[in-house]
């Protein structure tokens, strides 16, 4: 059965990392990124991409799951260092909102559903987008939720509050959408594949769940 290439993992998680530490490293570079500003890729990173290929390839369940954990933790670990904010790292939505994207991830081990390599990407990427609007949607009504406890009130506990809270996301809701969308397809096309393992996981053009070295 083909080995994933410990050496792809390993870079994949260590830029995945990097990324989400990247701006408050800028920051403490005194280098503009203002999260108002459109140009500064924000939540531009392949996390939710890597949890949808560890679910699809990683034969061992519990690896699938702990792996993008372990690199949201060690980031998060990052962020805290970086910024002296835990409370800009640590969240437990997105810690079960990444769960949850490995679980969707789980969903393309399925060979009958599986019509080779560009079904599997379409489906991988659909169920990117999936996540990407179910964490939209949970994580901002959250920050609604919660803003009412803090002084000064960010959004108002009302309808109209969570609106503005809605929109608010809407910038970094996009670069998620873009850079879900782009590392999905790379990573699920041929050349992701070949990339990631000593040889074509797919037998048959259906997608072979594999093992870690």
């Amino acid at each position: 059965m083909p080995q994933p290439k410990t050496p792809f993992l390993i870079c994949l998680l260590v830029y995945t990392a990097v990324l989400r530490m990247l701006p408050y490293l800028l920051m403490n570079c005194e280098i503009h990124t203002d999260m108002s500003v459109l140009y500064y890729p924000w939540n531009f990173n392949p996390l939710a991409a890597a949890c949808l290929f560890g679910g699809a390839y990683l034969a061992d369940r519990r690896m699938a799951l702990l792996i993008p954990l372990a690199t949201l933790f060690v980031s998060d670990l990052g962020i805290w260092a970086l910024s002296g904010r835990a409370d800009w790292a640590f969240s437990q939505i997105t810690y079960v909102s990444f769960v949850a994207a490995t679980l969707l991830g789980f969903l393309l081990r399925n060979p009958a559903r599986s019509h080779g390599r560009r079904g599997v990407m379409g489906r991988a990427i659909a169920l990117g987008l999936t996540f990407e609007v179910l964490f939209f949607v949970v994580s901002n009504f959250a920050v609604w939720f919660n803003s009412s406890s803090r002084t000064p009130v960010l959004y108002p506990f009302t309808s109209a509050g969570l609106l503005a809270c809605y929109v608010a996301a809407i910038p970094f809701f996009a670069k998620s959408v873009i850079g879900t969308t782009a590392f999905t397809a790379l990573l699920f096309s041929p050349l992701g594949v070949r990339a990631s393992t000593e040889e074509s996981s797919f037998e048959q053009g259906t997608l072979v769940p594999v093992r870690v070295k």
